[in-house]
């Protein structure tokens, strides 16, 4: 049985890029992990810091 896509928009900070890697490693285990339009697409964002809100 074919295990579904996942894949990661990620928006922000560093922390936001630790928290996609994070998550990368733990969904790894489930899902095949893919760049292009998986079955299931991640939107990671955050405006804690004035650059994340532009």
């Amino acid at each position: 049985m074919n295990r579904p896509s996942v894949s990661f928009v990620t928006f922000g900070c560093r922390v936001n890029q630790y928290d996609e890697w994070a998550m990368r490693r733990i969904l790894a285990e489930g899902y095949r992990l893919t760049e292009g339009i998986g079955d299931v697409v991640l939107l990671n964002a955050c405006t804690v810091t004035a650059l994340a809100d532009r």
